[in-house]
């Protein structure tokens, strides 16, 4: 059966609901002697064809509904300009470093308090709350589920790289013994076998390691989810429930958990490119010669100066915001997804 409130699947017998912690109108106790039984409600299951996919909807919300958009840019804005502010004094003499790592930090503080602001405003959809975004950002319940979203990620993520971090070391330990036996007996053919066996096994291990991170992003997020919903920690880990909500409709998962970041992070690194190439062909100027053709990069770093300072602030406002606007949007399609 389903949950009346969430259309999430529940057992017959269970009182509550697992994600949303409505009570289960189907397992309520008898009514008295002498009184006629209430008609039984029976649940309708969740919906699956939505008019629009959970990213769009998200995106809708962001860009439609009056005082949202503003209101996401300035949560966004925010750690970006403490991380502008943070390069800017990275360059005072004696106290610039100091203060640019107590300035990264609270720049990180920040982001991770986005990041918990829009796990809260896509929890919103479940329960059914419409002045999420009126909420001030830096609370302890937003950093609260920042961080833990942010430890779950990172887990699993270590997690997902341990076959290349498995593969890496046996490249080592293989062009270690490559090399010897190429020294003792059998001349530059053994390490060019161990080179060559050990690259083919990398690239397996980066293929798997790339599934199972994705894999593993979309189950982190159902987790967080869960757990915002319902308030408790151990309901995160409740590995049936989060598995249950995992196995229903994994391809718009796949887009609501995966698509924000990616295209937030594309668009970051295209606008990366365009400064460097911009920033670079001013720097070069005057340092092109018949034998020395600088690139973008080493233009920049080594003509110093005002233009090293814009491109770095620039670089860092554009990613900071970027991250942290695709960490809101994705959490909103989530919670679109778990709504649903």
């Amino acid at each position: 059966m389903f949950c009346s409130q969430c259309g999430a699947p529940m057992g017959d017998n269970d009182k509550f609901c697992g994600v949303c912690g409505a009570p289960n109108a189907g397992a309520a106790g008898p009514a008295p002697q002498g009184q006629p039984q209430p008609q039984q409600f029976v649940p309708q299951p969740p919906v699956a064809n939505a008019p629009k996919g959970c990213v769009a909807q998200a995106f809708q919300d962001m860009t439609k509904t009056p005082g949202v958009l503003q209101r996401v840019c300035q949560i966004a804005f925010l750690p970006a300009l403490i991380c502008v502010v943070s390069v800017l004094v990275l360059f005072i003499p004696v106290i610039g470093g100091i203060a640019a790592a107590i300035g990264f930090l609270a720049a990180c503080i920040a982001s991770v308090c986005g990041s918990g602001f829009g796990i809260e405003w896509g929890r919103d959809l479940s329960l059914k709350v419409d002045d999420g975004m009126d909420r001030p950002l830096m609370r302890s319940t937003s950093f609260g589920l920042g961080v833990f979203s942010s430890v779950i990620s990172i887990v699993l993520e270590v997690i997902a790289a341990i076959p290349v971090i498995g593969v890496v070391l046996s490249l080592v330990e293989g062009v270690a013994l490559g090399a010897a036996g190429s020294y003792s007996y059998y001349g530059s053919y053994a390490l060019e076998a161990a080179l060559f066996g050990s690259l083919g096994l990398l690239v397996l291990a980066l293929i798997a390691s790339a599934i199972l991170g994705v894999f593993f992003k979309m189950f982190a997020d159902i987790a967080v989810m869960h757990f915002a919903v319902t308030g408790r920690v151990e309901s995160a880990f409740s590995l049936d429930k989060v598995w249950a909500a995992f196995k229903h409709n994994k391809t718009k998962l796949f887009c609501a958990s995966f698509l924000p970041e990616f295209l937030t992070g594309l668009v970051a690194n295209v606008v990366t490119w365009i400064l460097t190439v911009v920033f670079g062909a001013i720097a070069s100027v005057g340092m092109y010669s018949y034998y020395y053709r600088p690139t973008g990069i080493e233009a920049i770093v080594t003509g110093g100066g005002v233009t090293l300072v814009l491109f770095l602030v620039l670089v860092a406002f554009v990613t900071v915001f970027l991250t942290v606007f695709g960490k809101m949007l994705k959490h909103r399609a989530v919670g679109y997804w778990v709504a649903r």
